[in-house]
């Protein structure tokens, strides 16, 4: 597949294609305006002006076009506008980001464009304050294909304001209301973007003291023998970002520099008395970008190098020293093809070499990996919408409007190589918008990937210990888990089939319904194992026991799963009132993801696990999340709730014993509210005000507002040990407050 998109990419015509922050679409009459509103992202179907855009209009050869910075040509699923932006409160736009891709896309890495555009290293922009980010447009299942993604990825367009001046501080305070430690992050940033140009620095120092047992007199009473223990590290880190960009012309470079230096204490059980555990960790990383075109392709170039160092002390003592180098090339275009319109072609490329040696008690021990991978996309637009924007022509002028509506074809391969793993992967995705109010997409995608270089050889280390359940001596008992990576995992197979709708938006609030369906079977995919008894039997050296048969110990590193099968149902409600309708932003969404399958084959002899009906560990079939935003004036208001249904842990697979753990359901609330201190606030860069003046905005968060914690039984009605009030969750409710200032 992957031969076959390069060849037909490199058998198109010449004929180059203008970026999406350069489209710009004809204006439409007023009823087609007064449509638009409502219309969805459909294929065929450009996105037509907003009549209420304060964007610039231009008249060129008569014709009177008008443009929207940043602009795609699609309609997005969901718009972040700048008062929805500031109602969260985030403190960077990659914040801003993350919490877009937890909403919409959290099974699978969106594409992240910035200004309607590719670019070779958008990170750069992630550590600016939000205020300097325009809008965040979300587009739709199966947008991916046109970026150089899978058929069926989305896009996250990031549009910034034109310029933007900001030297920021911030402090942010959290405790629990149970008591027993206190986290202060102190941020210091300064950012100027003048269009392309960018220099941006930023400084952070987090700190959070140890949460001991000795602060949770209820666990103590079920755990006597852990008073000198913490349930929570004492941590410091360090960071220290820089980010540089400048237009050349019609080039663009970027400089990224990311350094980290952290560390952790706990204390934890040993078999005598508590044992002291240290972990040290430094990152540094340099990442060098390049944004151009090139005979009317658009090219991207990227080189990357890391150097981390960490090492741990205690139980045992040992270090890792990792080196990573990559580089990476990215092209696109656009070119005649179909009546219905252009064809979209992307072709990608990437090399790296990492190497790691672990150092522990005296042995030593080095491994490498040098790793390629090719990639081929296209993007082919089979029928134009006949109530679309008139973009589809042969050349003559003419339209070819489809009475099926629009549909959009989209093709993806490639090969990846390396000294342990490689092999062959395919998509193939299809669009389809029978009505300008529906759009359905459906995507199949095989892969053969080798294990991330984190999965490998991300630090060994013992986190913080945590309370599970030991079937065999029916107790719950504190263990340390053992994290990081295993440089002997192997590549994995996966094949995932989905479709997707969506119907709406419907009025001026854009209400707005999806619904989709996935199946995902994997082999030899990375993956844990619950601390079962047939898992225990199974891989004995994952899980240690000491002299009197007590647990202490579980190795949750990844390791490769035989097999494995996850059918899910996900749905979506959401509706939004922008700024400019009423006199409030606000924005409600209600997401919930249905499990109707996941069966696992761990290896080892084991038979297949059905987790759902409790073997392997037991997973919730239903979860539940709930949004809000909102800003009015200097008010806003975030709030999002979640809800987990209940499940069961079965002691032996396939058998309902009374001896079962049953998970009660969960459900938690968090708010944020903001306010933003009147001060003198300079102009933005079309003259409309900007969003934050030389004053200072305060944010008072609660997580965990009604302090719920897990609960479960046995299944013979008696209380499940393990599950009192501090065990699972000792933190519990926490408040912060953050202040920030802009000088």
């Amino acid at each position: 597949m992957a031969a076959v998109c390069i060849a037909i990419a490199l058998g198109l015509g010449s004929t180059s294609a203008l970026s999406g922050a350069e489209r710009r679409e004809v204006a439409p009459s007023t009823e087609a305006i007064e449509e638009a509103r409502v219309l969805p992202n459909a294929p065929g179907q450009t996105k037509p002006a907003d009549a209420s855009s304060t964007d610039e209009v231009v008249v060129l050869d008569d014709i009177e076009v008008v443009g929207r910075r940043g602009d795609t040509g699609i309609l997005p699923e969901f718009e972040y506008d700048a008062d929805l932006i500031d109602s969260q409160a985030a403190s960077s736009i990659g914040e801003v980001m993350d919490r877009a891709r937890d909403t919409f896309s959290p099974d699978e890495a969106p594409v992240i464009i910035i200004n309607g555009m590719r670019v070779a290293d958008p990170s750069i922009y992630y550590a600016l304050p939000p205020d300097a980010l325009s809008r965040l447009e979300v587009l739709p299942p199966g947008s991916a294909a046109g970026f150089g993604g899978t058929a069926s990825g989305r896009v996250l367009n990031l549009v910034t304001v034109p310029r933007f001046v900001g030297k920021d501080g911030e402090f942010m305070g959290r405790a629990p209301t149970s008591g027993g430690f206190t986290q202060a992050r102190v941020e210091l940033s300064r950012a100027q973007m003048n269009g392309r140009d960018l220099v941006n620095l930023n400084l952070g120092l987090d700190s959070s003291s140890a949460l001991n047992a000795s602060d949770r007199p209820d666990y103590l009473v079920v755990h006597p023998e852990s008073t000198a223990t913490t349930l929570r590290p004492e941590t410091r880190n360090l960071t220290v970002r820089s980010s540089i960009a400048k237009g050349h012309g019609d080039w663009f470079s970027s400089l990224n520099f990311d350094g980290r230096r952290g560390s952790n204490l706990i204390f934890a059980r040993g078999i005598d008395d508590a044992v002291r555990l240290r972990s040290r960790n430094t990152t540094l990383r340099l990442d060098g970008g390049l944004t151009g075109t090139v005979s009317g392709w658009n090219v991207r170039l990227s080189l990357s190098g890391g150097l981390d160092r960490s090492a741990m002390s205690g139980l045992q003592t040992s270090t890792v020293h990792v080196r990573n180098l990559s580089g990476g090339f990215d092209l696109d275009r656009s070119t005649p093809g179909l009546p219905a319109g252009p064809i979209r072609v992307s072709l990608s490329g990437s090399m790296s070499n990492v190497a790691s040696q672990i150092e522990s008690e005296g042995a030593r021990r080095r491994f490498s990996q040098m790793s390629h991978i090719v990639r081929g996309q296209l993007s082919i637009p089979l029928l134009t919408s006949a109530s679309g924007v008139d973009n589809a022509s042969d050349g003559t002028g003419r339209r070819w409007p489809a009475p099926l509506g629009g549909l959009d074809l989209s093709l993806g391969g490639s090969f990846q190589g390396g000294e342990d793993a490689g092999g062959n992967s395919s998509d193939i995705g299809l669009s389809w918008a029978p009505w300008r109010l529906l759009r359905v997409n459906g995507a199949w995608a095989h892969n053969e990937t080798a294990p991330s270089d984190r999965d490998r050889f991300a630090p060994i280390a013992f986190g913080a210990p945590i309370i599970v359940y030991d079937f065999r001596r029916e107790e719950s008992i504190e263990v340390l888990p053992l994290t990081g990576g295993n440089p002997d995992l192997q590549a994995s197979r996966s094949d995932v089939k989905q479709i997707n709708a969506a119907l709406g938006p419907f009025t001026k609030l854009r209400l707005l319904a999806t619904v989709g369906l996935s199946r995902s079977e994997a082999h030899d995919a990375p993956g844990t194992l619950a601390p079962t008894l047939e898992n225990e039997a199974a891989f004995p050296e994952r899980f240690v026991r000491d002299q009197a048969g007590r647990l202490i110990q579980v190795d949750q590193r990844s390791f490769n799963l035989r097999s494995s099968r996850i059918d899910r149902m996900t749905s979506r409600l959401s509706l939004t009132r922008p700024s400019g309708i009423g006199a409030r932003a606000l924005s409600l969404s209600l997401n919930h993801s249905w499990l109707l399958a996941d069966q696992t084959e761990p290896g080892g002899g084991l038979p297949e696990q059905d987790r759902l009906s409790g073997d392997g560990g037991g997973v919730s079939p239903q979860t539940l999340t709930f949004q809000a935003n909102g800003r009015r004036g200097p008010w806003g208001l975030d709030v999002s709730a979640r809800w987990a249904a209940p499940y069961r842990i079965r002691r032996t697979s396939r058998v309902d014993d009374g001896a079962d753990l049953k998970i009660a359901g969960f459900g938690a609330l968090d708010f944020r509210l903001n306010y933003a201190f009147l001060g003198a606030v300079s102009a933005g860069a079309d003259g409309t005000p900007a969003r934050r003046g030389a004053a200072a905005s305060l944010v008072f968060a609660v997580d965990n507002l009604f302090d719920t914690r897990p609960k479960a039984q046995l299944a013979d009605g008696r209380p499940a040990p393990g599950y009192g009030r501090s065990e699972r969750d000792p933190v519990g409710r926490t408040v912060s407050l953050t202040l920030r200032r802009r000088f």
